[in-house]
């Protein structure tokens, strides 16, 4: 017994002890991962450099080092740095009243628009505030008197259908008329009012989609029928949160400075002390494995040779997608070319996702916002045959 609780209270230290290290190490994981794949593309550089300055392994890991910071990680962080402010520079160009009126011409040219929109909504957000103060169980003074004028719209939404020959629909209208005039012969605070208000917003809802046709239809006009409020609320929220995560990008921020700093401090010395005491690191790491060292030397080798490869092969590919992207976005005539670059760039080295993230919207931006169908698909078609291949 004393075994078992021994063994148990080891156990837990080593959890806390793991835990804690973690919490402490997690920080320094996206450094330490980052030299260690810098130094597995540079270990024939630095081998070269060794060579050349007769063993000098201390000076050799720094030269290769400094080297590295120069032609790598110098101008990524000026890429990254300039494609933040062009996508600030665009954010701020973009016009809420230009956009407005691409929606309505989108909606026109897909038949999208949807028919006595007000009138709906304005039904819809009556409907919702009525059953809400039933569920709650709190009337306003003017629940009544909002009772009897949504039945008003609900006859004159049906008058308008028939005098423009859609009557297809009528019946389920006249059916939510019904419904509402038990809601306000029934008392205010019983199960029948409240039972009446929720099937006539059922119906509602029935005639709504069977109106616009379909579930799948009914989604895409609600979408693209945003009121003038909701629109500016939408694209507001979203031109608030790109800046603000372009600023963070662009380092405009003392927290993302200070912590981009320390990292490339972690990571500058990291690359250091691997390529300076890297074999000494192996040797240990070797001395306590069973395999014979020559064995083990090999299959460092051939693992080395391979990450190697299919590291550069994923960073070339991804360079030369941007760069194929980046003659398609500028022959396209989009603006913040750079920008789009460097996210073609970036997006084309990640799983499962791929260059198609950048150029398929920029695609859907041209076509759809400055209206030039013919650039939207000549680039949709670059980007599929050219760039994604």
């Amino acid at each position: 017994m004393s075994r078992m609780v021994s063994f148990l209270v080891l156990l837990a230290i080593i959890v806390v002890i793991g835990i804690f290290f973690y919490r402490v190490m997690a920080s320094f994981f996206v450094p330490l991962f980052l030299a260690a794949v810098l130094v597995t593309i540079f270990r024939p550089v630095h081998e070269r450099i060794l060579a050349r300055l007769k063993n000098g392994r201390r000076r050799a890991a720094l030269a290769t080092t400094a080297l590295i910071l120069v032609i790598v990680l110098a101008p990524i962080i000026t890429i990254v740095s300039l494609g933040a402010l062009e996508g600030s520079r665009l954010l701020g160009r973009v016009n809420v009243g230009t956009l407005r009126d691409r929606v309505v011409s989108m909606r026109a040219a897909f038949g999208l628009n949807i028919p006595f929109n007000e009138q709906i909504k304005s039904i819809e957000r009556t409907l919702d505030r009525l059953l809400n103060d039933s569920t709650n169980s709190q009337f306003p003074l003017n629940h009544d008197e909002s009772l009897r004028r949504v039945t008003g719209q609900i006859v004159q939404l049906h008058r308008e259908l028939l005098d423009v020959g859609d009557d297809r629909f009528t019946a389920q209208l006249v059916e939510v008329k019904n419904q509402l005039d038990m809601a306000v012969e029934a008392e205010t605070s019983s199960l029948e009012h409240h039972a009446a208000l929720q099937e006539s917003q059922r119906l509602f809802d029935d005639f709504k989609i069977m109106l616009l046709g379909g579930l799948v239809r009914t989604w895409l006009k609600e979408t693209l029928n945003p009121s003038d409020d909701e629109l500016q609320r939408q694209v507001s929220q979203v031109l608030l949160s790109a800046r603000e995560q372009l600023l963070t990008l662009g380092g405009a921020t003392t927290a993302f400075l200070a912590k981009l700093v320390v990292g490339l401090l972690i990571m500058t010395v990291s690359m250091f002390f691997f390529f300076a005491d890297g074999p000494n690191m192996i040797e240990s790491v070797m001395a306590l494995t069973p395999l014979d060292d020559r064995y083990e030397r090999e299959m460092l080798e051939e693992f080395a040779k391979v990450t190697r490869s299919v590291l550069i092969a994923t960073l070339l590919s991804a360079f030369v997608q941007g760069v194929l992207a980046g003659f398609g976005y500028y022959f396209a005539g989009l603006k913040a070319v750079f920008l789009l670059t460097c996210l073609t760039m970036i997006c084309a080295i990640i799983p499962f996702v791929g260059s198609p993230v950048v150029w398929l919207p920029a695609s859907l931006w041209l076509f759809a916002y400055e209206e030039r169908p013919v650039a939207a698909v000549v680039l949709a078609l670059y980007g599929a045959i050219v760039v994604a291949q």
